[in-house]
This record gives C-alpha cells, structure tokens and sequence, in this order.
C-alpha cells in the first residue's frame, strides 16, 4: 500500500513534466503576413497624420516613413508589448492613446494588424 502511495505522485508529476515539455509556442502568432506598405502605412496615414499629431513632414515624431515608424513608434521588432506604438494605440485613457481625441480610437482590427506586423518582424515590406 504504501509503495502504491508513493507511486501516485510520482507518475503525476512525470506526467506533468511531460507535458509541459511538449509545448512548441510559436514566436510569430499565426495569421496572414502583414505588410507595412499595404496594411500598416495606410493605418498611420489615415488615423495619426490625419489627426495632425504626426505630419507627414516635420513635427516632433513624424510617422511618415518606415523608418519613422521604427524610431518614433519605438517598435521592438517582435515584441510588441514592450513598443510604444502598441501602448499609445491601446491606451484606454483620453489623455493617453493616439490617436488623440476628438479623433476615434483605432479599431480593435486595426491594433490587431499592428500587433500582428510588430510580432512577425516589423518588416519593411
């Protein structure tokens, strides 16, 4: 009896080990692959230069180009939770998010697409 006690454990944590060990977490989510030129850009271009908080020319941070988007977005090629395109995009408080108000707040598909272009690389594509 008390061999079977001991053995109960020991095969419940064998098989926890196992599998936890056969977790395969994809770094890139699945999804289509987002390009900055036809899904990003027109994001940024249509949203915060229209809010005239990011000129296309000019301005403190312009999010004009690819390369502005890099250094002013400060994106961290995928991890899009440590960029601070995705926080200011995802802010819940007025003051915050960006766009700023009286503009509407992205769409919860446009975040995504982001968040999604940012996971997969932030290519330049």
């Amino acid at each position: 009896m008390l061999k079977i006690k001991l053995f109960i454990p020991f095969l419940f944590f064998t098989a926890l080990i196992t599998f936890n060990a056969c977790k395969h977490d994809s770094p890139v989510p699945e999804g289509p692959t987002v390009s900055f030129k036809e899904h990003v850009q027109p994001i940024i271009n249509g949203n915060c230069s229209a809010a005239e908080c990011h000129p296309a020319t000019g301005g403190e941070f312009p999010l004009a180009s690819y390369n502005d988007v890099i250094k002013n977005g400060e994106i961290k090629e995928g991890g899009s939770k440590d960029s601070e395109l995705i926080k200011v995009i995802k802010e819940t408080d007025d003051s915050e998010r960006m766009p700023p108000p009286p503009s509407a707040p992205l769409t919860a598909n446009q975040i995504q697409i982001i968040e999604l272009w940012v996971a997969q690389g932030a290519k330049n594509n």
